[in-house]
């Protein structure tokens, strides 16, 4: 309605505020961190930061080596209920991500139908790619020592903010324990190519 029209306003202005950063200094470094220095803050966060990197560079190594994997071996076939239950396996991931963020995943207007669908190539990727793993920690009689599967417990525990024995009891519960040693095992095999 005011399209091409010019108009005047008049604006009482009350305050204005400017935003003042804190000093970059020791004192700094004490109030958002464990560190007496600014210096320690510093160093701190460099290491963080080339840890990420180094996490970051890790990843897209791996990702490349199940690129070659699956290449190389595509013609293993991938059992129907394998990729169903992988299938499965992401849909209660994300309802389990929606739940943890307050969200009640059955009271959205998600089309669980098209997310099923869209996600089912990368299920029988991954399910193919799980298969070769195995196959290559069998072939070459590769596990997991328990005390990784120790500690990823602790560190999951710590994360979840319980303890590692009331995780692993839930794991354990929920069938799902063993899941988690072959995550590790499958991981332990790529740590492996990777050097290789």
């Amino acid at each position: 309605s005011f399209a091409g029209r010019r108009i005047a306003w008049e604006v009482d202005l009350r305050e204005i505020k400017t935003k003042k950063l804190p000093e970059l200094d020791d004192d700094f470094a004490r109030d958002v961190g464990k560190f007496e220095t600014l210096d320690e803050l510093r160093g701190a966060m460099q290491a963080d930061l080339m840890e990420r990197e180094r996490q970051r560079a890790r990843e897209e190594a791996r990702g490349t080596i199940i690129e070659q994997l699956l290449a190389s071996n595509s013609d293993v076939a991938v059992p129907e209920s394998l990729a169903e239950e992988e299938l499965d396996r992401r849909i209660d991931e994300l309802a389990r991500t929606m739940m943890h963020q307050g969200i009640d995943p059955r009271h959205t207007a998600i089309d669980w139908n098209e997310i099923r669908e869209k996600q089912r190539d990368p299920a029988f990727k991954a399910a193919r790619t799980m298969i070769l793993l195995d196959a290559i920690a069998e072939e070459e009689n590769i596990s997991v020592a328990p005390e990784a599967l120790d500690h990823a417990l602790s560190g999951e525990a710590a994360r979840r903010r319980q303890t590692k024995e009331a995780l692993r009891a839930k794991l354990v519960k929920d069938g799902r324990l063993e899941q988690l040693e072959q995550q590790l095992l499958r991981e332990k095999i790529l740590d492996i190519l990777l050097v290789a």
